[in-house]
């Protein structure tokens, strides 16, 4: 599988969660009352802090879209020279080969053209 369409993937998927988190945002502000009293209070609070986390998820979605294998490949570089994260030791470098030719190409250009080229286009 290419490095865009794991992307591709892992966007769905954080996605999905988003809207799981929506939810239960949802679903707890429709059932206020019972977990109100359930939770002793705390209700608010709890509900406050999982609903932030829905736009920092939404945020990584939009920039998983947006960015580019090469500009990846460049953070992860930065980020093992500062000491600030090291990608996992079975990290597959090959999925950030330069020589692919979707390399540059933003990962919403590479779905659109993935998209256009299944319908024939």
């Amino acid at each position: 599988m290419k490095y865009q369409d794991l992307k591709i993937r892992d966007i769905g998927r954080m996605a999905i969660f988003a809207a799981g988190i929506v939810l239960l945002v949802v679903v707890g502000l429709s059932a206020r009352a019972k977990l109100d009293t359930l939770m002793h209070g705390r209700y608010l609070a709890a509900l406050t802090g999982i609903a932030i986390v829905c736009p920092m998820v939404l945020a990584m979605c939009i920039y998983y879209l947006f960015s580019s294998p090469e500009q990846n490949a460049r953070f992860i570089k930065w980020a093992e020279r500062h000491r600030w994260g090291r990608p996992p030791l079975d990290f597959d470098w090959t999925l950030l080969d330069p020589s692919d030719p979707n390399y540059k190409i933003p990962t919403f250009r590479y779905l659109i053209a993935k998209w256009v080229r299944s319908k024939g286009g």
